[in-house]
């Protein structure tokens, strides 16, 4: 499960993600020109997951919706065809035809594509909203904007209930009180990472399996997750990094397919982190988080309840006139 970011600081534009997966991940940083156009991407080994940038300035961040799917591991001849699409969509230099072809693609291949989307450019920022069966929703976004693993416009999409939803909640709630703040994009991948005092280590934003597996009851199907990895793009310096977390992640490889003697517009940079172990105060109260519960958490319930008693005041309607 993840978070992902767009933030604007002296008018560039940013896009993060902090990357949460319940196994540990194989990456390979990979820095290539595919058809004469320069890339950085992410690449994960085992489920040919790619997310990066180009030399345009033009990049894309998702975080999934696909909750039930998205931590199996397939490694079949059709998820192998897939990433040289995926691979392709990354040297569109218009943010639209990116949006278009992104849209039919979770339309029509791509499960792991619902979810919410950033396309963002030096300019502007798309916000797609896809999930299975639904028509998937496209938004301009014009100012700091976080998005993680519940539907907003798709009600039903991702997480919906207990404290999966409650995290997916305040994880989307921490991190836009703390990038709010951020005037140095030295700070944006920092204030993903913190330490809060008072608060279940399964709501921080940036997570360790060792600290939210007791609270989130975990059995073979309800897994712990760990922050895997950090990614920050900067679209106007055409700058990409990575950070790693040493306890999560198996291998991380910086693939250099340039050809000899090319001159790169993207700059790489790649460090390795975990999980920060200065403690620190929420950035709001508790008061705030049992609002948060009484305004998600108390409407779901009770829209489930009211739910029940309809079904039941049916039956018993038809039940009498059938007599």
């Amino acid at each position: 499960m993840c978070i992902i970011v767009f933030t604007k600081i002296d008018n560039k534009n940013y896009i993060a993600k902090n990357r949460d997966k319940s196994i540990t991940t194989n990456i390979s940083i990979i820095h290539e020109l595919i058809d004469n156009i320069e890339v950085v991407y992410m690449y994960d080994i085992d489920t040919y997951w790619v997310e990066g940038m180009n030399e345009f300035g033009v990049g894309t961040v998702n975080s999934t919706l696909a909750i039930k799917t998205d931590e199996i591991i397939d490694k079949s001849e059709y998820q192998k065809s897939l990433y040289t699409t995926k691979r392709r969509m990354l040297t569109y230099k218009y943010l639209e035809k990116l949006a278009n072809e992104w849209i039919s693609f979770s339309e029509n291949k791509d499960l792991s594509r619902h979810g919410h989307t950033l396309l963002v450019d030096r300019d502007n920022c798309i916000h797609l909203e896809s999930f299975k069966r639904e028509i998937p929703i496209k938004k301009q976004i014009y100012d700091i904007a976080v998005f993680t693993n519940h539907g907003l416009s798709i009600k039903n999409a991702g997480y919906t209930h207990g404290k999966r939803y409650m995290s997916s909640l305040l994880r989307k709630e921490l991190a836009y009180n703390e990038i709010k703040k951020v005037k140095n994009s030295n700070e944006i991948l920092k204030c993903l990472n913190k330490n809060y005092i008072n608060l279940n280590p399964g709501f921080h934003t940036y997570r360790n399996k060792n600290n939210t597996k007791a609270y989130l009851d975990v059995t073979p199907n309800n897994l712990a997750f760990n922050t895997v990895s950090q990614t920050l793009m900067c679209l106007s310096e055409l700058t990409f990094y990575f950070n790693y977390d040493s306890e999560n992640c198996n291998f991380v490889k910086y693939d250099n397919r340039l050809p000899t003697n090319y001159t790169p517009k993207i700059t790489v940079f790649i460090n390795q982190i975990s999980k920060c172990k200065t403690l620190e105060p929420m950035p709001f109260d508790n008061l705030y988080i049992d609002n948060i519960i009484e305004n998600h958490m108390f409407k779901r319930n009770n829209i489930l309840l009211y739910c029940i008693i309809l079904i039941i005041v049916i039956y018993v309607y038809l039940s009498y006139f059938n007599k």
